[in-house]
């Protein structure tokens, strides 16, 4: 949703859906330009002319991509948006596309799509299967800069392809004040890890540790992939002397030096800060902190406790399906081309594989904006699952973004008060996340939202693997490892220990809705389960997994190898002790393709005495209370039912 200052532009012509609606941008991004233009629940305008400062059409140096499927044929077709600069000097932009296996370190031979083609079919696909694309948009004139000549797009594309029952480690580091005094939470997070196929190792630590020696507990886990989740205030390693928003040289905080377990990390001069602005050697764990220490000023009324608190609450309501966001982006650029880095196209390419493009909507960042159509009134309206925001910057504020003083500010209050449920921000100094009411930590505050973020633009997020399915620890590894294998219009800052995720880092886009009231029994040697339909079964396709582990926190495995579509199972080899897990599994469909996204887990202990199942999952729309002030309405999918 683009916002015009030229008001009477807003009655003609009449708005039309949404969902049906392109953006038609700039024929000069230093010029005014008519456009059509998608309003966040309007519709489609005409809109009328724009200062230069707001006509930087950033989402032409980015490709915007996205995938359908088929499986007689087997078939993935990629579609993208056409750069809507027309001419760029009389040169015709000519596109490649390159494929390869997820994991693999390069990319296959490119292959050369037609001028002006916009579609194309990879009919070398198999069922079941996932294949990663690089799509590279290329000018061949010599009057622009190099940076201007090339947009990338990427996709993580398959046709049903199958979950991971196993996906790795989590260490879930403590500090002792959480441990203490939410331990009921730190278990149902655990629980909810293992329900989601994860294992667990749990390391209690005090915040007046040292980094190095939270480290070397993390290392004596032994794990070499997976995830660590820093929950509360572990100590804060420091790295580096420089100045990714370019302002004066400093260290930096990074988590990274958490989930490199095998690099180097040097404090030659042993002043607490590790020497070189560069991650040394690839993550293997991906980092995420949940920290609310030192919030006292955004005004939630909550201190770091509570605030925890009712973070691991919105978790697990997100993890079971009772909070759902719409399936649309919000997107308000003020920042523009940043001299060719153009922060803002990570955000139209990772939003656009999750979303499609006609799901990416915009905020007016013009300083005459009507309050309406700020980038923050929008977030406290709706409830997008995704918002990128970009603008100058301090430590707890964005400017032209909000409503506050002179440069129409976006501050710690405001975004804590916001309801999008994960968060790419650009500016100043905000990427210092330790520091006190800092606006990046201040948006995992809000009551209704803010379940992840990330100051991304230098370099961008790495985040398409979203869209088929896999946890954000995939992105954050891409992200944090990425060297020249995915390209932005300029690779700024790629590999600096900066980078970081605010948030559980094992989250996924989406979930399918959990079974409810499972029970058990022996009955002649057997084991029988029982247990309630998944509420997303209404829709249709749906399927159950069952698995059995020695103990309650696994490893998990299959019971049967297919799953079953009634709901009830009969386990003819049981083991007296064991615990069993059922997952509702359903064929989900995104932006990306197709693929099977699993529910979290229920489970039921053989050697657990009867009780009264659990109440069923929550209907669509009735609240969900937990413990704390806190009030979550589920929302059923404002674009249409869920696929």
């Amino acid at each position: 949703m683009i916002f015009s200052p030229d008001r009477a532009r807003l009655s003609s012509p009449a708005p039309r859906s949404a969902s049906h609606c392109r953006r038609a941008p700039a024929l000069s991004r230093a010029t005014p330009f008519w456009r059509e233009v998608c309003y966040w629940g309007i519709g489609c305008l005409l809109s009328g002319t724009f200062p230069a400062q707001a006509a930087d059409a950033t989402w032409n140096y980015a490709v915007q991509a996205h995938a359908t499927v088929s499986t007689s044929p087997a078939r993935i077709t990629l579609s993208w948006v056409e750069d809507t600069t027309p001419g760029r000097n009389g040169y015709v932009p000519s596109y490649t596309i390159a494929r390869k296996a997820p994991g693999e370190a390069a990319w296959g031979s490119p292959q050369s799509v037609s001028a002006g083609q916009t579609t194309w079919t990879d009919a070398n696909v198999q069922p079941g299967v996932a294949y990663e694309y690089q799509l590279v948009r290329v000018f061949a004139d010599p009057a622009v800069p190099d940076w201007d000549h090339a947009a990338y797009g990427y996709l993580l594309s398959g046709i049903n392809v199958p979950f991971s029952d196993q996906r790795g480690r989590v260490i879930l580091v403590v500090e002792q004040t959480i441990a203490d005094d939410l331990t009921d939470r730190v278990q149902r997070l655990r629980s909810d890890l293992v329900g989601d196929g994860w294992l667990v190792t749990q390391v209690n630590v005090n915040r007046n540790d040292t980094p190095a020696s939270v480290r070397d507990r993390i290392r004596s886990v032994g794990a070499s992939s997976g995830a660590v989740v820093l929950l509360g205030r572990v100590p804060i390693a420091k790295a580096g002397n420089y100045a990714p928003d370019f302002h004066e040289d400093r260290a930096m905080p990074t988590d990274a030096y958490y989930g490199d377990v095998d690099g180097n990390w040097v404090d030659a001069d042993r002043n607490g800060v590790f020497e070189g602005d560069e991650i040394p050697s690839d993550i293997e764990l991906a980092v995420g902190r949940i920290d609310f220490a030192e919030l006292g000023g955004i005004g939630a009324g909550l201190d770091e406790v509570p605030l925890t608190a009712r973070y691991l609450d919105k978790d697990h309501a997100f993890r079971h399906a009772a909070l759902r966001f719409d399936r649309r982006a919000l997107i308000g650029d003020r920042v523009g081309l940043d001299r060719g880095r153009v922060p803002a196209a990570g955000a139209y390419r990772a939003f656009s594989a999750m979303f499609g493009a006609e799901n990416i909507f915009l905020a007016n960042t013009e300083d005459a904006a009507a309050d309406q159509e700020r980038w923050i009134t929008l977030l406290q309206q709706n409830a997008p699952a995704w918002a990128f925001g970009s603008g100058g910057g301090g430590n707890s504020a964005v400017a032209s973004l909000g409503l506050q003083g002179e440069f129409k500010s976006a501050t710690s209050a405001d975004v804590a008060r916001a309801r999008a449920g994960f968060y790419l921000l650009f500016g100043s100094y905000f990427l210092e996340w330790q520091q006190p009411d800092n606006l990046l930590r201040a948006t995992l505050a809000a009551p209704n939202g803010g379940l992840g973020a990330a100051w991304s633009g230098r370099p961008s997020f790495i985040l398409h693997p979203l869209g088929l399915g896999q946890p954000l620890a995939e992105g954050i590894r891409l992200t944090q490892n990425n060297t020249t294998l995915y390209y932005s219009p300029a690779n700024a800052y790629r590999r600096g220990v900066h980078i970081a995720w605010l948030g559980d880092p094992t989250l996924r886009l989406e979930y399918t809705a959990p079974i409810s009231g499972l029970t058990g029994s022996w009955q002649n040697g057997t084991v029988q389960l029982a247990w309630n339909a998944s509420p997303d079964a209404e829709a249709g396709g749906m399927a159950y997994v069952v698995y059995r582990a020695a103990a309650a926190e696994g490893p998990y495995a299959r019971v049967s190898a297919q799953a079953v579509t009634t709901t009830q199972f009969i386990d003819r080899t049981p083991a007296t002790g064991a615990t069993y897990m059922v997952r509702a599994v359903r064929t989900h469909t995104t932006a990306s393709g197709t693929y099977e996204n699993p529910s979290q887990g229920v489970f039921w202990n053989t050697t657990a005495a009867p009780s009264d199942p659990p109440p069923p999952a929550p209907k669509p729309d009735a609240p969900v209370r937990f413990g704390l002030p806190l009030l979550f309405t589920p929302r059923s999918d404002a674009m249409g039912p869920r696929p």
